[in-house]
């Protein structure tokens, strides 16, 4: 077993359970350092973690800016997500520390696009175009330009009922994109003001406008493709 210190940058809806993730803080000769990207993930589904895994020792649970301290496994060596390790479940989390949210500012990346595949939607990405990207890394923390949000409501057979749906769409070094939002603190803000069935999309703004982070994530392959969401909206006030 090992244990990782991780700044949380992600704890979003994943098929029922939730994906939680972020950047590994290293002790480099008595100084912190931001290290890689570390995903836990379970045996569960598509890895997907429940309250009962991130359950901290004093009984809370792991959020978005907080400094913990988690026990895994193993790296998983997982194809087109090399950020996975597998989580040691047995084991609670300890939490060493919030951050602020002017910290999240200063890990923020510029990678040159948010994997694009030519041809395809740029909300997802095929396995063997992730596989063949170099660096390998599903995960991105970007300053995003015009950015706004789109909510619908779709009826979805397999579940017999309205789907509510939440779409970013925002443009990044020259290129427009538009992808599903799984952060749950946003879909409660907006969660009475998703447009009926066959009524037209609303689409909304922040207060802050284009002042914020977005933490995007690939999800593990599903009907052919990883497709790319927004796993986190970090407002700067």
């Amino acid at each position: 077993m090992v244990r990782k210190r991780v700044i949380v940058l992600a704890n979003s809806i994943k098929r029922g359970g939730r994906c939680v993730a972020g950047r590994e803080v290293l002790n480099v000769r008595g100084r912190a350092q931001i290290g890689s990207w570390v995903r836990p993930v379970t045996a569960v589904g598509s890895g997907e973690l429940y309250p009962v895994h991130y359950q901290l020792s004093d009984g809370g649970f792991a959020a978005v800016r907080d400094v913990v301290d988690i026990p895994l496994e193993k790296h998983c060596n997982e194809p087109g997500q090399p950020e996975n390790w597998q989580l040691t479940d047995d084991k609670a989390w300890r939490k060493v520390e919030p951050v602020p949210l002017s910290y999240v500012v200063r890990l923020t990346e510029t990678p040159p696009d948010l994997w694009l595949e030519p041809h395809e939607k740029t909300d997802r990405i095929s396995p063997a175009a992730q596989q063949g990207r170099n660096p390998q890394h599903s995960f991105a923390l970007i300053e995003p330009r015009d950015l706004r949000f789109l909510l619908s409501n779709e009826y979805d057979e397999s579940r017999r009922g309205e789907h509510p749906r939440m779409q970013a769409m925002f443009r990044y070094r020259g290129v427009d994109y538009s992808m599903n939002v799984t952060d749950p603190l946003l879909a409660e803000r907006y969660e009475w003001q998703y447009p009926r069935t066959n009524e037209r999309p609303v689409e909304k703004t922040l207060p802050c406008g284009d002042n914020c982070c977005l933490c995007i994530s690939l999800t593990p392959p599903f009907r052919g493709y990883h497709y790319k969401v927004v796993a986190t909206v970090f407002e700067l006030r």
